[in-house]
């Protein structure tokens, strides 16, 4: 988080340097304000490179988290479980599927 709150502080740096020094230039405001924000790009890709790197790992971390060894071992103890399931599901007659039993008359019915 630290990483991110630096970087932002340091591009709005990169943008509101060259805007001061453009507007006390006596620049227009919409041509100081576009060309500060071409030159904080620029100085952005220069000189923050770190910087962005180090947010762009924090944020691929927070998104893709490292399972550790028990979470390792509860995804396979699922999976084992998931599997047996499956394979007693597989021995059970569908519902489609009728029992035939044995109708034979036996000579006693009347």
């Amino acid at each position: 988080m630290r990483s991110v709150i630096l970087f932002s502080l340091l591009r709005l740096l990169a943008f509101a340097a060259p805007l001061a020094l453009l507007l006390m230039l006596n620049v227009p405001p919409m041509w100081a304000a576009i060309a500060a924000a071409v030159l904080g790009f620029a100085l952005s890709l220069v000189f923050l490179r770190t910087p962005r790197e180090r947010v762009a790992t924090s944020l691929y971390e927070a998104r893709h988290p490292v399972h550790g060894e028990d979470e390792d071992v509860e995804d396979d103890y699922l999976d084992d479980e998931d599997d047996l399931l499956d394979h007693e599901e597989a021995d059970l007659p569908t519902a489609g599927e009728a029992e035939v039993t044995s109708s034979a008359p036996t000579g006693t019915e009347k």
